[in-house]
């Protein structure tokens, strides 16, 4: 432990666990003060407008304050509602403290009137509404505070956001459910607390609010009722794919340049309805086929028109690729949300760098419950090499209090995996500065990932669960905005095939200079829209908006670096054999049977207990001698080494479940440099449905592997890659070959082990030699 290394945050340390007046709710993100030991709670009928309450000298009676005057909660006349989009975060808040962030964008006139934010919430019937709050900021200044559980699960809030607390351009919206349970003061009752906030109903409402006219303002437009932003290409006739191409391309451009991380485009003649935007996009004849005189646009210069209805088209006459390459130029000017807003920290790979917890929007936080927890999502390159040649360190700044369980610790998960943790073991508790975790780089994957710190915070006064001790417990652990992940030099080369690498990165392959190539293998609107709304997605998820091939499909034999997409029956058995898969039996969507167990399945699929099984009798040895244990490691190290030298077994084809709603497949075909992907369903209505539901920002990020599959659940499920090949993606200077080659030994151990044992021999052997010409004689 180091103490006083910067005097302000060791002052704060150590002050944080002394006697102190105790606090209502700790959390209190962005540096704001403690709430008040009883905030004021609603009503729980009436919807209302919330101020902080004053502090209380002593821990409060059970009983509800009245409520405070109510205020108005659904749009009323003349006033617009504007969604909140969707987030990787969701639209639930779980356990005893948990934090969502959305950006809002706003344009002058609109912060020149303010407003009011409005939120549809749900809370579980054991959440205890005397110590339990919604806190509510805009750009980090707190606008209200809201009483959760009570009488009525469903309720709609209003709180009433002035204009000093926006600002032009982009906003922060940040809720922060500080939840405790009614009856339960342990760590699992921690799990049944949540507050689910309806997206439908939830959002910035104002007066006077008018439709999207110019391209400036395209981050503003409507979304649907789950925060996505549907797309409707119009076109009319017969579905050309050259035709659509320019079309699906400038869709991906208005879908960056409104910021969205969840579109749904489709294809149809007539123009659409209600939230999201119309695109038509074409030569003279397609805009005057549809209804729009084509002088009154000039060639590459998009302009917004206003429906009677108020729904916008986006119409862009271009007739050649340099007038959609001038079109697409202007739309992509509008700016995207700050990576403090975005919630996600992009790392380049080429030095070491470090992120502190204020660069995801966090400060300093003390919390009072039983188990805290708080996500973070690193980017880091999609050809970046992850492997045990070097670490990610974790250096925190935080403190414990007295007196908890032996048992508590701190723990750091990476993707759902727990890879380090930090006892809690002096019971007079403790505050450290530059306390070093170290976090093993192979548990990091290409792409983006989730980190999330969890703390356990038991104490003995939770065996009585006393309810004035939930609302008025003293702080027993503080976290610094100061704590930051040190991330070293990454080796960079494609490790292929990796779904989450390339797809999910907005790429077809390992460069993301080259074309995303989408092979379409049906015609039909319901295929085509999928296609639009897969590279839609992909434009999103990278750095650039990436060129656009569209192509019917021929035949199975695709250039390597193509998407293959369509029903199962459109696309035929070679393409699911090309990319790793069993076709699918005659007369039915996909094959019946049970899938293999593979690294990254959690469990068993499709209800099928035997591939899990199968896998753990593998792993159980039945002999308990020094014998039994030899050889079996001598067999691990003997099926290591062929894998690695390409002598191994050839991985079979992964079978389909039947209830599987849509799979994403890659393959890397022998000699190439870039993978072949196939997206199926076993239907076009089917495929599109499941495409709209994969680009949501929660299941889009777990993309991964060689075979990833949405279930009849909605559930993801990765598969990973039983064998993977580098492939180069760009100059390979000295210090990068000797980081790969680090990375590719410490993969491949066996290779390591033998390397190691020869140059051992090869040593003795030089040294015998040596010794033998020397004239020296042992006795």
């Amino acid at each position: 432990m180091r103490l006083a290394a910067h005097l302000p945050a060791a002052a704060l340390l150590a002050a944080t666990f002394a006697a102190a007046p105790a606090f209502a709710d700790t959390t209190a993100p962005f540096g704001a003060a403690p709430f008040a030991a009883e905030p004021a709670p609603l009503d729980p009928v009436v919807p209302a407008v919330v101020q902080p309450a004053p502090a209380l000298p002593a821990p409060p009676a059970l009983a509800p304050a009245a409520p405070a005057p109510a205020a108005p909660t659904s749009p009323g006349v003349g006033e617009t509602l504007r969604r909140l989009p969707a987030v990787a975060d969701g639209w639930t808040l779980s356990g005893e403290v948990d934090t969502v962030v959305w950006p809002l964008y706003l344009d002058g006139a609109a912060v020149a009137r303010g407003g009011r934010l409005v939120f549809g919430i749900e809370t579980a019937v054991s959440v205890m509404p005397e110590a339990s709050t919604l806190v509510v900021q805009v750009n980090g200044r707190t606008v209200g505070q809201v009483a959760l559980g009570g009488g009525d699960a469903r309720r709609l809030v209003s709180l009433p956001i002035p204009p000093a607390a926006l600002s032009a351009g982009w906003n922060a919206v940040r809720v922060t459910a500080n939840q405790r349970h009614r009856v339960d003061c342990s760590v699992d009752g921690t799990y049944e607390l949540w507050t689910r906030i309806d997206p439908a109903v939830t959002g910035f409402v104002a007066e006077g609010v008018r439709p999207v006219a110019g391209l400036d303002g395209l981050p503003a437009l409507a979304l649907d009722e789950d925060g996505r932003l549907p797309i409707r290409i119009r076109r009319g006739g017969a579905l050309d794919t050259r035709a659509l191409e320019p079309a699906v391309e400038i869709a991906g451009a208005l879908a960056r340049a409104a910021a969205t991380r969840a579109p749904v485009v489709t294809v149809a003649a007539e123009p659409g309805t209600g939230a999201g935007i119309d695109l038509v996009a074409g030569d003279a004849d397609t805009l005057a086929g549809l209804g729009f005189d084509p002088g009154r646009f000039g060639a590459g210069d998009p302009r917004i028109v206003v429906a009677t209805d108020g729904r916008p088209t986006l119409v862009v006459r271009a007739g050649s690729p340099d007038e959609t390459a001038q079109a697409i130029r202007r739309i992509s000017e509008a700016s995207s949300p700050p990576a403090a807003i975005d919630r996600v920290v992009r790392l380049d790979g080429a030095s070491e760098q470090s992120i502190t917890l204020a660069d995801f929007g966090e400060r300093n936080e003390q919390f009072s419950g039983r188990l805290w927890s708080r996500s973070y999502r690193i980017a880091l390159p999609t050809d970046a090499v992850t492997a045990d040649y070097g670490s990610v360190m974790l250096r925190l700044d935080a403190g414990y209090a007295p007196d908890l369980d032996p048992d508590d610790e701190l723990s750091v998960f990476v993707d759902g995996r727990l890879v380090a943790t930090v006892p809690f073991g002096k019971g007079s508790g403790e505050v450290t500065q530059d306390r070093r975790v170290e976090l093993p780089l192979s548990a990091f994957r290409p792409g983006l990932n989730t980190l999330r710190i969890e703390a356990r915070l038991v104490a003995p006064e939770d065996v009585d669960c006393d309810p004035h001790r939930q609302i008025a417990g003293n702080p027993r652990f503080l976290i610094l905005g100061s704590t930051r992940f040190v991330v070293p030099r990454l080796a960079r080369m494609a490790r292929l095939p990796d779904l989450g690498a390339t797809v999910g990165a907005g790429r077809a392959g390992a460069r993301a200079e080259e074309p995303v190539r989408i092979a379409l293998a049906g015609a039909d609107p319901a295929t085509v829209g999928a296609a639009a709304t897969l590279y839609a997605r992909m434009a999103v998820s990278g750095a650039d908006l990436p060129d656009l091939e569209l192509r019917p499909l021929r035949d199975a034999n695709v250039r390597p670096g193509t998407v293959v997409i369509g029903a199962a029956g459109d696309v035929g058995p070679a393409m699911f054999r090309q990319t790793g898969l069993e076709p699918p039996a005659e007369g039915h969507g996909w094959r019946t049977g049970a899938p293999r167990s593979d690294t990254l399945v959690t469990g068993a699929v499709n209800g099928e207990d035997a591939p899990l099984l199968d896998a753990w009798r593998s792993r159980v040895r039945t002999g308990d001698g020094y014998l039994d244990r030899l050889t079996a490691k001598v067999a691990d190290y003997a099926r290591a080494l062929r894998d690695a030298v390409g002598l191994g077994e050839p991985p079979g084809a992964y079978a389909v479940p039947e209830t599987a709603r849509l799979v994403l497949a890659q393959a890397l075909p022998e000699g190439a440099d870039a993978p072949v992907t196939l997206v199926s369903a076993p239907d076009p209505a089917t495929l599109a449905a499941a495409v709209d539901r994969i680009a949501e920002p929660d299941r889009w990020s777990g993309l991964a592997g060689r075979v990833s599959l949405l279930d009849s659940t909605g559930g993801l499920v990765a598969v990973a890659a039983e064998e993977t090949r580098f492939v180069s993606t760009g100059p390979m200077d000295v210090a990068n070959v000797r980081l790969v080659a680090s990375a590719w030994l410490s993969a491949n151990t066996a290779i390591y082990g033998m390397l190691l044992l020869g140059a051992g021999c090869m040593f003795g052997l030089a040294t015998f030699a040596k010794v033998k010409r020397s004239g020296v004689r042992l006795k």
